[in-house]
């Protein structure tokens, strides 16, 4: 019997928050440190920005820049709802 994945179109935001430390960089590690979320590709983005940049003032988190990228194949199980992205703010320091 044949399993069918599901997948979805998701718009993913990558928040980056603070340039990482130099030894970390040199080690393989990313250049920027923030956040990553995923969110329908048919809601309003930019309340989903909006939504974002007052978590990060909310929570006293830097915030840099946020790229915008659209994904065509994604788990459904990786959207985040606004409540999700709020809890990984408050609750995940970059």
């Amino acid at each position: 019997m044949e399993k069918t994945i599901t997948m979805c179109s998701a718009v993913h935001i990558d928040v980056q928050c603070e340039r990482n430390d130099a030894d970390a960089i040199a080690d393989g590690g990313p250049l920027m440190l923030g956040y990553s979320f995923y969110v329908p590709k048919d809601e309003r983005l930019s309340e989903y920005k909006q939504h974002i940049r007052e978590c990060l003032s909310r929570y006293n988190r830097p915030f840099i820049n946020m790229e915008i990228t659209i994904r065509d194949r994604i788990s459904p199980r990786f959207i985040n709802t606004k409540e999700q992205i709020e809890d990984t703010i408050r609750l995940e320091s970059i």
